[in-house]
Formats: C-alpha cells, structure tokens, sequence
C-alpha cells in the first residue's frame, strides 16, 4: 500500500497513523479492484485473477445474501475461462487462478467471519469448492490450506450443514 509505506518509511514515528496488526487482524485484498477493473475493460482475456474472486464475498458482506450462491452457480455453470462471477456480465477468465491463491482469499474470508463471530455458511464451502475445482485443484488437496484452528474449526462446521 502506497500510503502505509509512506508513513512507515518516511514519517517520524510519533507522526504515524498506522498501528501494528496481526496476520488475524488484516484482511487486505490487493488488486482486488484493479483486477476487476482489467476484466471490465478486456472480457474474458488471460489475467492475473487471484483477488477478483473475493468480491462475491465482499458484496455479501454489504447485504447482498445471495452473492455467494450466484457465483458459485456462474463458477459450476460456465467455462472458468469465462465466467460472470458477480452477474453484472462481466467476463471473468480464471484459467490464471491457482490453488494457492483460492487457499489464501479462502482464508481470509473465513477470517473476517471468525473474527465477527459468525456462523458456519454452507454457502461460503460450496463457493470454494467450484472455485478449486475452476482452477483444477486435486480432490485430495481442496481445504487443504493453512487454516489456523479456528478457521479449520469453521470450516469443518459449515460443511455439516
């Protein structure tokens, strides 16, 4: 962030605004927007494509519920090399995406909820789920990721729902 890096590198301490946060406390999406924006003005071309897919969250989180639910049926619906993940027509390619990628946005949407305390969202597995599938995730290797306990705990919560 260019503006952090502005302050932690050239404003005196006793002047800064920004605070230390733990891994637990950040949920920080880079080019999430720009990547967006990139697929708005090129449908559908090859592009980098690993922060665009926490939108659909993002937007749940705003208040639009059923968010979550379009997109996953967009991701099991159509090519993922084509998909219109926040149904506004947008063509967006995964065929960038990769299963690190899903692993890390997973775990940081799975944070914000844990954090605000919310329940386990069958909604959120079945997203992730299409998501490494997209990006051709082994069987053996889908939420896998390095959740921490508690996201683990989440997680195996939501998927008996």
């Amino acid at each position: 962030d260019t503006y952090l890096d502005i302050q932690a590198n050239h404003t005196a301490e006793n002047q800064r605004t920004i605070i230390p946060m733990s891994g637990e406390e950040l949920v920080h999406p880079s080019q999430m927007i720009t990547q967006y924006m990139r697929f708005r003005n090129s449908p559908g071309k090859a592009l980098p494509c690993f922060s665009v897919i926490m939108t659909p969250f993002f937007y749940f989180l705003s208040g639009q519920e059923n968010a979550i639910t379009n997109a996953t049926q967009a991701l099991k619906q159509e090519n993922p090399e084509r998909v219109n993940l926040l149904s506004d027509g947008v063509l967006i390619n995964l065929s960038q995406l990769e299963t690190k990628a899903v692993d890390f946005m997973l775990k940081l949407m799975i944070q914000v909820l844990v954090t605000h305390k919310k329940s386990p969202y069958q909604a959120l597995i079945d997203y992730g789920t299409a998501l490494y599938k997209a990006c051709k995730t082994p069987e053996d290797q889908i939420w896998v990721g390095d959740f921490t306990a508690a996201q683990r705990e989440w997680i195996e919560a939501a998927k008996v729902l």
